[in-house]
């Protein structure tokens, strides 16, 4: 699984074959716009390949405090904990064919957390043409 997160934005994650770099440049570059944006990440080396292509910086993940200059990848962390209770909570597993699903359904959630989803889904739902 691969994911990004704007801060004080929206989340997008897939499900991929693979997290080495062309994959993860590959991922980035369908979902960020690379000349505007800041990459921040922990030091594994996957990240080296999109990091050559934008503005790139990496923390100490053994670091626990006190990053310069506001590097964290707290936000995706975030993310990633809100899935994996989830799968503990109700899930309890996830085939590879459905795996998908429920990251977009994750996605949907954390991205709409501060609205009234329910009715989100609803008014969308009524919205479209059977």
């Amino acid at each position: 699984m691969l994911g990004a997160v704007a801060r004080g934005g929206k989340v997008v994650a897939e499900l991929v074959e693979n997290v080495k770099g062309a994959t993860i440049a590959e991922f980035i570059k369908k979902f960020v716009k690379t000349e505007d944006a800041q990459l921040y990440t922990d030091q594994y080396r996957g990240y080296n390949e999109i990091g050559k292509q934008m503005k790139h910086e990496t923390m100490n993940r053994s670091q626990k405090w006190g990053f310069p200059g506001g590097i964290h990848t707290n936000t995706m962390e975030g993310f990633w904990s809100f899935v994996k209770r989830a799968w503990y909570g109700f899930h309890h597993h996830y085939s590879k064919a459905y795996t998908p699903l429920y990251l977009a359904e994750a996605c949907y959630k954390y991205n709409y957390r501060h609205e009234n989803i329910f009715a989100k889904f609803l008014t969308e739902s009524m919205s479209r043409e059977i």
